[in-house]
């Protein structure tokens, strides 16, 4: 480091008080030149933190401050001062250099960091459903659903041209005002600035505005802006290249329709009626979760059809979030995941609080017995956690199945699109597949109560449909023999029944399963 220039120095060369020597070491010395510019790029991460993340937070100044200028005017008759005044900033900004170089890395992260905290923490916001916005640039002004259904132009000129910069600039004209958009925008761009504000009311903290600039793209500035409360969006601000400020708000859905209004705005509110493909794709993007097997959930459509009923209970915040998220670009769904089961649901009870032990109500010499044909109590134990947990399986399987089946039997199938059909066909290929998996599984852990068991009888059915409601019948009833037999509480003669009946259970089931094999059709 001898050889280098100190931090002092390096200050110095800033005011233009280096001697020439110094001068031409910095702009030779590749170490000098990197370390200025990290003293230089640290000043101004400050000076960024200062003015947009620190100062909206203190209170205001009871006086002006002093500017260095009138300072050393009202000294300037001193010329000990004249002399000494330079030395103590000179120390205090290398002292300051030196500092914020060392955190450089956290305090330019900031504003950043603070951005996507807040954009991720907005995206799990469920916005409620039917929303209209307006899109206001200089005197034109035009409202249209704030989710559309396709990403179709609009009819009115303003509309598609509009739509035209959004679509340039791979932003999502489908769903503009959304910290989602707003995220997947921000992470696709290679150079960017992020600033962070606060709008106070009342002296209390009433919005955040997060802004990105990137003057290399069309889209050269875009904020937007989120309720402080609950980080609801209810505005955004859009620069593009060339073009007047675009302005997006929340527009009241009970707002009066007028002649002035353009007509593509009454067309583009007025709403399809749900139909299967609309429910096929909420569960589609469901299974993509693991939410169709793995949550009390039910899907069905309500009574007039116009919407796909997302119905849960007992779920966890988080789980919540996962869910709304995966259908929050779905139209015409409806999420009530605090409700009750729906009354026409017909899933099975398949959850359980945790794995079931092996109940002490087994008679001692049958215990001994099925302990011995699985080789120890350990052994035992380990068998019937596994066993009741794939049971409790096969009948979320089942259940997803079932609910494939009701709303698309093979009249509806065959009315399908391909690329609808393609999807039915994967997900209860996937459904078969995983029920196929799990009882092989369990067939082995079952193997020593089973024995040289005959294969599974064919099930005669013309479509997988069909096959559904044995499936849960089979899956039921081999579910309640099994946990009657490993974990509950009956006779030496009882038990020994249910030996009996153990391997004819299973065929049926594994029969059933088999059915599944089908194509669809």
């Amino acid at each position: 480091m001898d050889s280098h220039l100190s931090d002092e120095q390096l200050a110095r060369f800033n005011d233009g008080e280096l001697s020439a020597g110094d001068v031409a070491h910095v702009e030779a010395c590749e170490h000098c030149t990197l370390r200025l510019r990290e003293m230089e790029s640290a000043v101004a991460a400050y000076i960024e933190y200062r003015d947009i993340v620190r100062a909206p937070l203190l209170p205001t100044p009871p006086l002006a401050w002093s500017t260095l200028d009138a300072l050393i005017a009202r000294n300037a008759d001193s010329k000990r001062w004249k002399l000494l005044r330079w030395w103590p900033h000179l120390a205090i900004a290398a002292a300051s250099a030196a500092i914020i170089a060392f955190i450089v890395h956290q305090t330019v992260e900031r504003p950043s960091t603070r951005a996507s905290e807040l954009l991720a923490r907005s995206a799990m916001v469920i916005l409620p459903g039917g929303r209209l916005i307006s899109l206001r640039s200089g005197d034109r002004t035009f409202i249209r659903p704030a989710v559309l259904e396709t990403d179709a132009p609009g009819e009115s000129d303003a509309g598609s041209h509009v739509r035209s910069l959004f679509v340039a600039a791979h932003y999502s004209w489908r769903d503009p005002l959304s910290a989602r958009s707003f995220r997947e925008w921000r992470s696709g761009l290679r150079e960017k600035r992020d600033s962070v504000s606060v709008i106070r009311q009342s002296g209390k903290e009433g919005w955040y505005r997060v802004r990105t600039d990137s003057p290399a793209g069309l889209l050269q500035s875009a904020s937007i802006t989120l309720r402080a409360a609950d980080l609801y969006p209810t505005g955004e601000t859009f620069v593009f290249q060339g073009e007047e400020p675009l302005e997006l708000t929340d527009a009241p859905v009970s707002a009066p329709e007028s002649a002035a209004k353009p007509q593509h705005v009454q067309e583009l509110r007025s709403e399809a009626a749900a139909g299967p493909e609309d429910t096929l794709h909420v569960l589609a993007a469901l299974d993509a979760i693991g939410a169709d097997v793995e949550d009390p959930i039910d899907v069905s459509q309500d009574p007039e059809h116009r919407h796909v009923l997302v119905r849960g209970s007992g779920l966890p915040p988080e789980r919540k979030s996962l869910i709304a998220d995966a259908l929050k670009a779905l139209p015409r769904v409806v999420l009530q995941l605090d409700a009750g089961p729906s009354t026409s649901s017909t899933q099975p009870s398949t959850s359980r609080k945790s794995t079931e032990r092996a109940s002490s109500d087994i008679p001692p010499d049958f215990r001994r017995e099925l302990e011995e044909r699985f080789g120890g109590a350990a052994a035992l134990q380990q068998v019937t956690d596994r066993v009741l947990e794939s049971s409790s399986s096969i009948l979320a399987r089942a259940h997803a199945l079932q609910t494939l089946a009701q709303n698309f039997p093979p009249a509806t199938v065959q009315r399908m699109p391909d690329r609808d059909r393609d999807l039915l066909r994967k997900l209860q290929r996937q459904h078969g597949a995983e029920l196929r998996r799990v009882i092989t599984g369990m067939k082995s852990d079952l193997q020593p109560l089973l024995g040289a068991s005959a294969n599974a009888p064919s099930v005669a059915t013309t479509d997988w449909q069909s096959a559904v409601p044995a499936l849960v019948a089979a899956g039921q009833d081999a579910d309640d023999l099994l946990n009657r037999l490993l974990a509950g509480s009956y006779t030496q003669a009882f038990g020994t029944g249910l030996l009996h009946d153990l391997p004819s259970a299973i065929q049926r089931l594994e029969a059933n399963v088999q059915a599944q094999e089908h194509e669809v059709r």
